[in-house]
């Protein structure tokens, strides 16, 4: 599980607490970058055991979040949601986030076009001219942890993957600025147990399609025995 959190530029809050289920308290310090006029805190929490939920806090504020783990044992149905484009304009997301909700999804992959970060339509929403991309890109965060924490605080994580609307030439270092990929590669497989894995994949942003990423999807799809295919419509 990786967790992040921002503070104003001024504001230093490097510590999370995580509550286990044996009652023991223990604190990590995150790693953290200048993005704009805030502080963006990631923090890569190992060795969590599976379908539990676990408490949290961040440094010295009282207030408690809370997420979940995903089963090793597949014994019900496992509920996520996926889909893109979707941060274009603030009311169709907040409903769009309010009808995911209905599904109790343990988590949520976003298929890219997610901020509208760049490329902006000013038919689809004009306000974007008049905000940074890493403006666009905060009011998205802030708007989903809102619209996707169950009231008892539980908050909705979510896989994410890059598309066209996300990425600028301008700033390309920016998405990994605010969100944690170690090595820098956007492609990848999630596993859940041995019932599910997710492969994302990088539509020629900052890997190629060809070459290195098409040779490891094509060994790690040998390794799997089921496989369903989730594309991009064409039209």
């Amino acid at each position: 599980m990786v967790i992040h959190w921002h503070t104003p530029e001024s504001e230093e809050t490097n510590s999370c607490h995580l509550h286990l289920p044996s009652g023991e308290i223990r604190s990590f310090k995150a790693s953290s970058c200048l993005v704009g006029d805030r502080k963006v805190y990631k923090l890569h929490v190992n060795g969590l055991m599976p379908d539990t939920l676990y408490p949290f806090q961040i440094g010295s504020d009282p207030a408690f979040h809370t997420f979940q783990t995903a089963p090793q044992i597949l014994k019900e149905p496992l509920r996520f949601v996926i889909g893109g484009d979707i941060f274009v304009k603030e009311e169709p997301f907040k409903k769009m986030c309010k009808q995911a909700m209905n599904q109790n999804p343990l988590f949520a992959v976003l298929g890219g076009d997610i901020a509208y970060a760049t490329k902006p339509d000013p038919f689809l929403n004009p306000a974007h001219f008049f905000s940074s991309i890493k403006n666009r890109w905060f009011a998205f965060l802030d708007q989903w942890r809102k619209a996707m924490t169950i009231p008892e605080g539980r908050l909705i994580p979510f896989l994410i993957v890059l598309g066209n609307h996300d990425f600028s030439q301008k700033c390309p270092e920016l998405f990994f600025d605010l969100f944690a990929f170690s090595e820098k590669k956007l492609y990848r497989t999630i596993d859940f147990g041995n019932y599910l894995s997710l492969f994302l994949l990088d539509t020629n942003h900052f890997d190629s399609i060809e070459g290195e990423q098409t040779l490891w999807l094509e060994k790690a799809l040998a390794k799997r025995k089921w496989k369903t295919t989730f594309q991009f419509p064409v039209y």
